[in-house]
């Protein structure tokens, strides 16, 4: 029994490199996704970098200036970003993305010769515009190249990758703008995205329609795609083609996101695009936390102020590593186990926000940093699990660009609040701290409600898997 369950756990640990190894497709869009945040906090870094060589006394509103720019993209433009990626080729808009990422990346060179904050937001506005496009398709395309099994194991890889990249290019590019400059560092950010195309290149062609599902080009080829998809609903791609007709591209647009909110079949699927913003906004203002908790002279490690953010930054990438990789050992595939997975992390949310309402050390800080992080990273993940697989994989584009609108909002407005509150010395850290417990502890019984509801419902099997139908030539108008 001990060497089956010892087996059972090495299989476990080594289905992450072999998805990697077996499936090309999704080894194309992992490695694409990654060279994309390569240079992303180097660009943040150099940015804030830019705005204190201005030399003004709004240093403060400059930045927040900037961080607005940043989010704002996300929000205004999820009807046009989800239409598109629901109704044209995700390989064409992810490309497209990258390569007018590219160019804007280079042209933010322009600003060390010539520091300007209007062209600064302006460059901003354009880069997070275009990531509003790529950002749903390259969520959207999973359940296309990873066979349903697999994909926990796809967006755990995926997790821990933006974790590590997170780590990684921090540090990377505080090395590089106090090191070798801002040019260098922007031009990285570039190049990320040159290798981003590179890696989206050996990708087919993945329409909305187009179905690969990891059986004929991914890592179950030699399997029968007529067995494994026996138990789908059949969807005839017909219907796509009779929604556009007699429609203009904006009446298109507005009527596929209005889709999202009177369609009956897709109330399941809004629901579980709510749960990054519960969370959201009980973690949103973990970084205004951590960097007062590190300005506190008893909570700092050798009186250094930096060291101390440092680590406590650390030990977020090790909870985020940490907190995926746990939760598929112990919660299984289907939906109740998923979502008694972010039932869990919730709970250990309101663990972390317990340690910092009491935290006397910087050990106790870290510990709620780690329990924190390990549980946002689990909310993240097993959410994007569930929208792919409990939700019509023809809205996967929209209902992925209102999820990240919604999360957005409700992040950014919770930090927000909570600096707010400190800087007019309203509430303190540990305050703070307690109010975010009590959310947790609500959301706690929110989502424990929703689990048992969804478990009393017969048959655990995704409900809502598709065997697309692809269009003939003739039907889609093809010369």
């Amino acid at each position: 029994m001990e060497e089956e369950e010892g087996g059972s756990k090495l299989a476990s640990a080594l289905a992450y490199p072999k998805l990697l190894i077996d499936n090309r497709l999704y080894r194309a869009a992992f490695f694409a996704s990654i060279f994309q945040d390569l240079g992303a906090w180097a660009n943040l870094i150099a940015s804030l970098k830019v705005i204190e060589s201005l030399g003004d006394d709004k240093t403060g509103f400059n930045a927040a200036l900037v961080f607005f720019c940043r989010q704002i993209p996300t929000v205004v433009l999820f009807p046009i970003s989800g239409f598109c990626a629901d109704r044209y080729d995700r390989k064409v808009i992810m490309l497209l993305s990258n390569l007018v990422s590219a160019l804007v990346a280079a042209a933010f060179v322009v600003l060390t010769k010539y520091p300007s904050l209007g062209l600064l937001c302006l460059l901003i506005l354009s880069k997070n515009a275009m990531g509003s496009f790529y950002d749903p398709c390259d969520r959207a395309v999973i359940p296309q190249i990873v066979h349903k099994d697999k994909i926990h194991v796809a967006m755990t890889l995926n997790g821990v990758a933006w974790s590590s990249m997170l780590a990684i290019g921090a540090a990377l590019g505080g090395v590089m703008t106090s090191q070798l400059g801002l040019v260098r560092c922007f031009l990285l950010d570039a190049v990320g995205f040159v290798l981003s195309i590179g890696c989206l290149l050996f990708l087919p062609s993945l329409r909305p329609t187009d179905r690969y599902a990891g059986q004929t080009l991914g890592e179950d080829a030699d399997e029968d795609p007529s067995a494994a998809t026996a138990e789908m609903k059949r969807v005839d791609s017909k219907i796509l083609k009779a929604e556009g007709e007699g429609k203009t591209l904006l009446g298109r647009t507005l009527s596929d996101t209005l889709t999202l909110f009177t369609d009956p079949s897709l109330r399941l699927s809004l629901l579980y695009c709510t749960m990054k913003a519960t969370g959201g906004l009980i973690w949103g203002p973990a970084d205004v936390l951590n960097l007062k908790f590190s300005e506190t002279p008893g909570l700092q490690i050798a009186g250094d102020q930096p060291l101390t953010l440092g680590i406590a930054y650390a030990s977020v990438g090790v909870g985020c590593f940490v907190g995926p990789m746990a939760s598929n050992a112990f919660f299984g595939k289907k939906e109740v186990e998923l979502l008694s997975s972010v039932v869990f992390a919730v709970g250990c949310l309101a663990s972390g926000y317990v340690a910092w309402s009491f935290a006397s050390t910087y050990y106790v800080v870290y510990l709620g940093n780690f329990l924190r992080s390990a549980a946002s990273a689990i909310i993240w993940i097993k959410s994007t699990i569930l929208i792919q697989l409990y939700s019509d994989p023809l809205f996967l584009g929209r209902l992925f660009a209102l999820e990240r609108a919604i999360y957005t909002l409700a992040n950014s407005s919770s930090m927000f609040t909570a600096g707010l509150l400190l800087d007019g010395a309203v509430c303190t850290v540990k305050q703070i701290s307690a109010v975010l417990l009590v959310l947790s502890a609500v959301m706690f019984v929110l989502w424990t409600l929703i689990k048992r509801r969804r478990g009393r419902r017969k048959g655990q099997q995704p409900s809502t898997q598709y065997e697309m139908v692809p269009l003939d030539e003739d039907e889609v108008g093809v010369d």
